[in-house]
């Protein structure tokens, strides 16, 4: 049996390199053990890898496979053959053998989503992170913790919200899930992505470039918008989220730390990796982010109702741009996107064999 597999690891900071003599890592007992069939590439990828060392670390969150073995406590939800993807916590020191990035890969079984029949690979491959972050943020106990989608009634139309970075693939998940929970959707990209926003839902669209956009979105909302959730979370989104906030103050979400200047309104964060139930490192400290139990329950039901949703076609996945190369290429990927070559959709790479099957 195949002991070693290909894998794109950490080698220091900043340095990342395609090794094929990784070990296949054996699954905990509420783990799943999936052979990797696509990956689909995030920032916080390149962006970990030039902030928080971790050496010979597997990197990468996003993954679609195929389940080959079964943790005991994880046997009631999932059986082998299984089509699954999700978020699993890449580019760790805590534990090197997580991560995508990899042939075959381990993953917390409870915040994983079965693939509906029909999907690829390839889209499904965009899911776990955008999926998951986008519940964090809009509904979770860090976020801003707004009623469910469960918990609308048809009809019923809640207060604005402000998704800044709508084309984003995280913007692209808010504008759904806020969409499907009953509220109005206001969101900001540029002028050649507005079709694409209004497909996934978004009422109102504002280009960030214009230089009256913060006006624009103050006078739409007669200078009473009070959520705003930024997945770009730049100097300049900040600034234009400061501005467009109601005079009275509100609720201001980030999916990577920001720094609001405004003392009126409340300003919340959480790290997606959270939602694994387990603790991780982060920053140039290597500061470890204790385990947060109420993320992993929250993060279980989520994953349950996405799974629901995307069965019934309520939401959809990611424009997906799919590069050949495999796991050898995805360092040039992402590149791709630290460099910002990348404007709505996903990287998404099919991931080879490089020696026998272990299943």
């Amino acid at each position: 049996m195949q002991s070693t597999q290909a894998a794109v690891i950490t080698l220091s900071l900043g340095q990342a390199g395609f090794i094929t003599n990784q070990p296949i890592p054996p699954p905990r007992h509420d783990e799943l053990l999936i052979r990797t069939a696509a990956v689909a590439l995030n920032p916080i990828d390149w962006m970990l890898l030039g902030s928080t060392p971790s050496p010979n670390a597997i990197m990468g969150h996003d993954y679609a496979g195929t389940v080959i073995e079964v943790g005991e406590s994880a046997r009631e939800r999932f059986q082998i053959g299984d089509r699954v993807c999700g978020l699993v916590k890449g580019a760790d020191r805590t534990r090197i053998e997580s991560g995508t990035f990899a042939e075959y890969i381990i993953a917390k079984a409870a915040i994983q989503i079965h693939i509906p029949d029909g999907v690829s690979f390839e889209d499904a491959a965009t899911v776990g992170v955008g999926a998951t972050a986008a519940g964090q943020c809009l509904f979770g106990p860090s976020g801003l913790n707004l009623p469910w989608p469960e918990d609308h009634r048809p009809g019923e139309n809640r207060e604005p919200i402000l998704i800044y970075g709508g084309s984003t693939a995280s913007g692209s998940w808010l504008i759904q899930v806020a969409k499907l929970a009953g509220y109005t959707v206001l969101t900001t990209c540029s002028a050649k992505n507005f079709n694409l926003v209004r497909e996934y839902g978004a009422d109102e669209v504002f280009d960030y470039r214009d230089p009256t956009c913060a006006e624009q979105i103050r006078e739409h909302t007669n200078n009473n918008l009070k959520l705003v959730c930024d997945a770009v979370a730049s100097p300049e989104s900040v600034r234009i989220c400061e501005e467009v906030i109601s005079a009275e103050g509100g609720r201001y979400h980030s999916l990577i730390p920001a720094e609001m200047g405004r003392v009126d309104v409340q300003s919340t964060f959480v790290n997606c990796s959270t939602s694994t139930g387990e603790p991780f490192e982060y920053g140039p400290d290597c500061m470890v982010i204790p385990r947060m139990p109420e993320e992993f329950e929250f993060a279980r039901r989520w994953a349950g109702i996405v799974g629901t949703l995307w069965a019934q076609g309520m939401v959809r996945t990611l424009a997906v741009e799919r590069r050949d190369g495999g796991l050898g290429k995805v360092l040039e990927g992402l590149e791709d996107l630290k460099r910002g070559a990348v404007s709505a959709r996903k990287l998404v790479y099919l991931v080879a064999r490089s020696g026998n099957s272990i299943s």
